[in-house]
């Protein structure tokens, strides 16, 4: 399972990994409650992140953000502001794959300043403008919610010239949630370095400061973006999520970061079959997506692995080009249409 360039590197909400020891941390951006934070990482990984040593957190690079901005669609690939009717059809720093992708409003990230579509539902971040002052709001909301917010305390969702997207999307300082709380304070050897406020602070879950790295405790119903960890190995990951081909693809490579890089995975020897059916077993769909793709006129796995030892057509229909290895014919893989929902395999490679 080697490294290939095929295909371009997609960040979404879920965006980065830091690995430290046997602990991996997954940052994401947007908004749950410190509950379903918790629930979500305990399902997909090892758990909410706790933290052992100051080095483990001076590593963490908590700096990225997906912020609401005012623009939604209002037709096809027509788009428009809030606050104004005034139709755009794209600008150049759309991410041109997401053009493609359900969702009708945009949110910008901090990092890369370019356009992201959303599904509107999702919670984020978001900035309202009044005249020429923009306001960041850290507890996230949907979209509809953040331009009822705006509207009553701030003006509207926020709109400018793309020209202006370095000097309004700086480095912020926001919390996330970590996966302590102020009953397990005293009990449990876990590194913590409070805000002047800290412990003082409402409600009964911990957050970290992107910036600061301080902490400080929470409301636990507010929603905020949050950070879960992996314990032990990770170069096998069984994602059970329900996610088309690309999609799938899309979900694996963002969780690239220097040092550790995700794609889906590529089986390229008996061995690799082997090792990856007791993950198969495990999915909750009786397939899962592998990273096999037939492009121009051949099977490819996208890391550019030999091909030799698959069996397929080698003339597909246009809906049965995508591979997926089956729980009912073990290490066998199957053409399938892309666009089917699947479980599907990541896989960590050195960068």
């Amino acid at each position: 399972m080697k490294n290939s360039l095929l295909g371009p590197l997609v960040l979404l909400i879920f965006i980065s990994i830091k690995a430290s020891a046997s602990r991996h941390y997954i940052v994401f951006n947007h908004g749950l409650t410190w509950n379903e934070a918790h629930d979500f990482c305990k399902s997909h990984y090892t758990n909410l992140a706790t933290f052992l040593t100051q080095s483990e957190v001076e590593s963490l690079d908590l700096k990225e953000y997906l912020v609401w901005i005012g623009l939604y669609k209002y037709h096809s690939y027509w788009w428009t502001w809030s606050s104004e009717h005034t139709y755009i059809y794209r600008y150049s720093n759309w991410r041109w794959k997401d053009l493609r992708m359900w969702g009708s409003c945009a949110a910008v990230n901090f990092r890369d300043k370019i356009f992201h579509i959303q599904n509107c539902q999702t919670r984020l971040m978001f900035v309202c403008q009044r005249d020429d002052a923009y306001t960041f709001v850290t507890e996230a909301k949907t979209w509809l919610e953040a331009r009822e917010y705006c509207r009553l305390q701030h003006g509207d969702l926020a709109r400018f010239q793309t020209s202006s997207m370095n000097d309004i999307f700086t480095e912020l300082d926001f919390p996330r949630w970590t996966g302590l709380q102020r009953a397990e304070l005293s009990s449990h050897a876990y590194y913590v370095n409070w805000t002047e406020t800290g412990l003082s602070g409402e409600g009964d879950c911990v957050s970290i400061f992107s910036l600061t790295k301080l902490m400080e405790t929470k409301l636990c119903d507010a929603r905020l973006p949050f950070i879960c960890f992996w314990d032990g190995n990770i170069n096998l990951v069984l994602v059970k999520e329900n996610k088309s081909w690309e999609e799938a693809l899309e979900h694996c490579r963002s969780l690239n970061d220097i040092g550790l890089r995700f794609d889906l995975v590529s089986v390229e020897s008996e061995d690799d079959y082997v090792n990856m059916m007791s993950k198969v077993m495990e999915a909750n769909t009786d397939e899962v997506w592998t990273g096999l793709r037939f492009l121009g006129d051949e099977w490819l796995w996208v890391n550019g692995g030999n091909t030799s030892n698959i069996e397929l057509p080698q003339c597909p229909t246009q809906e049965q080009r995508c591979g997926a290895l089956s729980k009912n014919r073990s290490g066998s893989v199957e053409a399938r249409d892309c666009s089917e929902q699947k479980n599907f395999l990541c896989y960590s490679f050195d960068a």
